[in-house]
């Protein structure tokens, strides 16, 4: 990934082709490092911070892919309502209702397809404890989302993070909302796809359940931007 412009890279340009030592960290995320485990656990530590460079070297590559799905998201639904205003239209050709009916449901499962994308994100977010979907106060758009708590902002200098902490709290109810809600989605678009080898799986109660979890990212999204 070229673009490093963002400043948390966990490895500047002096360590370049270094091996001797390739879990050398910052002190910040040393500090992380010590947050998450136990000093006798050096091992968990470096696989934590591994995980994270995946999670937002995964994020960078597939942040265009999530604004592809909303375009895809308006085109399907602008398709349905087509085809529900012309269905009964004498003067239109037979096929043509049929036709965008039938493309509305290609579209929705090229949707199903992209939430493939979405697991990695929400899992970043989960280990962010939601402060990465949070987003940063209007004053303050040339910082990073970084305070480690809503009590450390209040008290801090920091313009970085929002001083009402329900509003990270609600952003963490958003990332394990989605944290659950891709994993029910991809499981139920298997069965769909291949039924005879998933026949113990019932993909429409797995849907209606992925359903919920949307509401309540719904939900705590709405109540987030009244508290913004």
């Amino acid at each position: 990934d070229d673009d490093d412009g963002n400043g948390d890279d966990n490895f500047d340009n002096n360590d370049v082709g270094d091996t001797s030592d390739t879990c050398a960290s910052s002190p910040n995320e040393e500090k992380n490092m010590a947050r998450r485990s136990s000093p006798s656990s050096g091992t968990s530590s470096v696989c934590s911070i591994h995980i994270d460079n995946f999670l937002t070297s995964f994020g960078k590559f597939t942040e265009k892919s999530m604004y592809t799905e909303r375009g895809i998201k308006l085109l399907q639904w602008t398709i349905w309502l087509i085809s529900q205003l012309t269905k009964n239209n004498q003067r239109l050709p037979k096929e043509f209702s049929p036709s965008f009916r039938k493309l509305y449901v290609d579209l929705s499962n090229m949707r199903y397809v992209l939430r493939l994308y979405g697991f990695p994100g929400s899992w970043a977010a989960v280990r962010g404890g939601g402060r990465p979907w949070a987003g940063s106060p209007p004053y303050s758009y040339s910082h990073s989302l970084s305070c480690a708590s809503a009590s450390e902002s209040a008290n801090s200098n920091s313009n970085s993070c929002w001083k009402d902490g329900r509003i990270t709290t609600l952003a963490n109810v958003m990332a394990w909302s989605m944290f659950i809600y891709h994993p029910l989605e991809h499981v139920a678009y298997a069965n769909w796809t291949m039924p005879k080898l998933l026949r113990r799986i019932d993909g429409n109660k797995l849907s209606a359940w992925s359903c919920r979890f949307w509401l309540a990212f719904i939900v705590a999204d709405w109540a987030g931007a009244y508290l913004k």
